[in-house]
């Protein structure tokens, strides 16, 4: 590899860039091996050689995330990167490392070597200074940032696991909270030079202007570690409390540490909706209100939106309406309010169309606020998908995906690709998301999905059936596993588990249907009605979408009422009508003419929709099982 140059627009503009030979490659290399950064790291010095050696030596074998799983981290089957996060978790440590080194003692280097985000491939470059520029960017920074400190999360419990976690967790916030954008963080020993002012606010507000501080508590109790954390403004309002529970294996107290820091900064980050550049004015409607107000009410909005529990949409809709009219200028509130309507039109519920629309226009403010916010582009995308306009949603997915990284942005496109039958690119940003917040309720039921309609039975399985490390499981996971189970014929599980959903305190509309169906599905055809005759799932003055209908009858394998509850589903534009094309259940009618139209309109086949636009849509009234019930 002699030296070189190629051109390169990161900045938006060509340039020549030199690229150095074979010879000082491996000078850097074993340099950078030697360092203490790296000494001190084998495992991150492994994955360093390995995809440098690999490069220059032009290897054949692409530099994938299974490649170096085995290679550098010895999995061995059964191996699944989508489960199993090693290599990701550490190619972001090595990243941190890398930017670490060149800012510290390697900053003279004659040679840079860095990694692209989502990419295992080295680069290598001369260190020029606009070289250094790039190697060393994240993300640009809002024009204003926070100051924040990092305080010792505290032991609660006085054991080994839980004093030898309490340090860790807070290294680790410390380190994650240091790398986001938005965020300026006191250095820990400024801190611990204050001796025992180090934890009192007015100290830590005057000495080092602070604006936020976060600590915590760690405790353990039968094999689970709980960590809460708390955000206090430095005018001592708790702006938000995040609480996070996990297996307590000190075999994975590095990665536990890792998920929760990152599963935290990532709920708390003003990077997320740039609110330091889009603050209100001091000519503003409401200037007396500052940031530690908004985002108390912000993160307890969220906290309920991000609960998942159908009960819960309602209040948290109604806490971002009022947080709107007290901060009509910040686009996450807009956010919110999207999510909320969006969460809310797939919970089995009719007229799903009108609240696509408000989400829709909703995400429309947040974009037109904050143009660069993740949020609002991927909202507005899931609601133009939902409304079954691909083109525009993949169009604008993509807009968000290009302006940086966030586990709730990846999780709606992964669904979004999921949704289309793009299953393996669904996945690895599925993935991703799950890498950055593994302890979200929504990501959880997103995750169980995936599997149920990628029709990955078998990794499904593994999946769901495993206890759940990071957390409770959702009761939707449950529901999901056991459709997994009915699809691969394992009906005893099915039917066992759909008894357990059936016993569950949360029974809504959409989880009665869901046992029904199994039911039906495991030939329990008595139960399945048992249920259908005491909630009137057919009666049309109960409250439930023509798509959830459509699944119990096909279950009971009345194929006429399906068809009848398909067409007027999409007459009314049902949001869950997003997952016909790719939903199993459907299979075995995919061969009927009129449901393989249905399925042509629902994934936007233009011609097929002009013709159905004129036929009549077929009455509910038609001569099926469940209009004889009624």
């Amino acid at each position: 590899m002699a030296a070189a140059t190629s051109t390169d627009d990161t900045y938006g503009k060509a340039r020549s860039t030199v690229i150095p030979s074979k010879t000082a490659i491996r000078k850097e290399l074993k340099k950078l091996l030697d360092s203490p950064l790296f000494g001190q790291s084998e495992r991150l010095a492994r994955f360093l050689n390995f995809t440098v050696d690999h490069a220059v030596n032009e290897s054949k074998d692409v530099l994938k995330e299974f490649l170096i799983g085995t290679e550098v981290y010895d999995r061995r089957p059964p191996y699944h990167p989508s489960r199993d996060s090693i290599v990701r978790t550490e190619a972001r440590r090595l990243r941190s490392k890398l930017k670490e080194y060149y800012e510290t003692e390697g900053k003279n280097d004659p040679v840079l070597i860095y990694y692209r985000p989502g990419s295992y491939v080295p680069v290598f470059r001369s260190n020029t200074c606009d070289d250094r520029k790039k190697a060393l960017a994240t993300a640009r920074p809002p024009d204003r940032v926070i100051t924040v400190a990092v305080l010792p999360f505290q032991d609660g419990s006085g054991t080994e696991i839980s004093a030898t976690f309490a340090l860790g967790i807070t290294d680790e916030v410390q380190h994650k909270v240091m790398h986001t954008p938005g965020f300026r963080v006191v250095a820990a020993s400024s801190i611990t030079q204050l001796g025992p002012q180090s934890t009192d606010l007015p100290t830590l507000v005057s000495r080092f202007d602070i604006e936020w501080t976060i600590d915590g508590t760690v405790r353990v109790s039968d094999k689970q570690i709980r960590v809460t954390a708390r955000l206090v403004s430095a005018e001592g309002i708790e702006v938000s409390s995040q609480r996070f529970q996990a297996e307590a294996r000190m075999e994975d107290l590095f990665d536990i540490q890792e998920k929760i820091a990152s599963a935290l900064v990532s709920r708390i980050s003003p990077q997320r909706s740039n609110v330091t550049r889009y603050w209100p004015s001091p000519t503003a409607s409401n200037p007396g209100h500052d940031i530690a107000t908004y985002y108390a009410g912000l993160m307890s909005a969220e906290a309920l939106l991000d609960q998942g529990i159908s009960s819960q949409l309602p209040a948290a809709l109604e806490k971002f309406k009022t947080m709107v009219k007290q901060f009509p200028e910040c686009a996450r509130t807009q956010c919110g309010i999207a999510q909320c309507y969006l969460r809310m039109s797939q919970r089995g519920i009719p007229n799903s169309a009108m609240l696509v629309s408000e989400a829709r226009t909703a995400a429309m403010k947040a974009v037109q606020l904050a143009p660069q916010m993740m949020g609002g582009h991927s909202a507005l995308a899931t609601a133009l998908a939902m409304e079954l306009k691909w083109d525009e949603s993949e169009h604008t997915f993509r807009q968000a995906v290009a302006l940086g990284v966030h586990h709730g942005t990846y999780r709606q496109f992964g669904l979004f690709l999921t949704a289309t039958g793009r299953f393996d690119e669904g996945g690895e940003y599925l993935a991703q998301a799950n890498e950055i917040d593994p302890f979200s309720y929504i990501q959880k039921i997103s995750m169980a999905r995936y599997f149920y309609h990628s029709r990955r039975y078998q990794e499904g399985l593994e999946y769901l059936s495993t206890p759940c490390v990071y957390g409770p499981s959702p009761i939707e996971s449950s529901a999901f596993l056991a459709f997994i189970y009915a699809a691969s014929g394992n009906t005893d599980a099915a039917h066992e588990l759909a008894q357990s959903l059936q016993r569950s305190a949360t029974l809504t509309p959409l989880l009665i249907s869901a046992v029904a169906e199994l039911y039906a599905l495991c030939g329990d055809t008595a139960g399945a009605q048992i249920l259908i005759d005491e909630y009137e799932l057919f009666n049309p003055s109960v409250p439930l979408s023509n798509v959830r209908r459509a699944c119990v009858a096909l279950a009971l394998n009345d194929s006429a009422s399906v068809l009848c509850y398909l067409q007027r589903a999409l007459q009314e534009h049902e949001a869950e009508l997003v997952w016909f094309v790719t939903d199993p259940r459907f299979d075995r009618l995919a061969s009927h003419g009129q449901i393989q139209e249905l399925l042509n309109v629902v994934s936007g086949n233009a011609e097929v929709l002009n013709r159905l636009s004129s036929q009549k849509v077929l009455s509910l009234e038609s001569n099926s099982l469940h209009s004889q019930k009624q």
